[in-house]
Order: C-alpha cells, then sequence, then structure tokens
C-alpha cells in the first residue's frame, strides 16, 4: 500500500512541477512524473522506520512526507540542471 502511496505522490509532485515550471510538455511532464517517483520511493522508504510499526501493508504519515519531500526535492534539482 505505501509502495502504491509513493508511486502515486512522486507522480503527481513532478507532474504539478511540470505544469508550474515549464508548461505542459509531454515529455517534459513524462521525464518530470518519472523523476518524481524516483525521488519519491527511496525516501519514503528510508522515513518509514520512523513510524511506530514497520509493516509495509498499512499507510503511515512519517512515509508519505518522506515521499512528498524526495519527489520534491529531486524534481526541483532535476529542474535546475536541466536545460
Amino acid at each position: 500500500m505505501n509502495l502504491a502511496l509513493w508511486v502515486s505522490i512522486g507522480a503527481v509532485v513532478g507532474l504539478l512541477f511540470s505544469l508550474l515550471g515549464r508548461g505542459a510538455q509531454w515529455k517534459s511532464a513524462l521525464f518530470d512524473a518519472i523523476v518524481g517517483v524516483a525521488g519519491a520511493v527511496p525516501s519514503g522508504w528510508f522515513l518509514l522506520p520512523m513510524s511506530a510499526t514497520t509493516d509495509p501493508r498499512s499507510v503511515h504519515v512519517s512515509g508519505l512526507v518522506g515521499a512528498c519531500v524526495g519527489a520534491t526535492a529531486l524534481v526541483a534539482i532535476g529542474e535546475i540542471i536541466r536545460p
């Protein structure tokens, strides 16, 4: 359950960055969504043990916050680096 939420959060954050930053370009939106997922999944997994239990099937706020922060950070870095 957490993994599906992390992937969803990463894709949404990437698409929002794409819409706000460069406009609605297909390649840019797809790239930003993939980069958002790449940032959300590891950071959500890293912060999951901060919750009381490490059951991967239940939803934990620490993993969701980590996914948002990781996706935002990686997409922002990607926007800065990409010409």
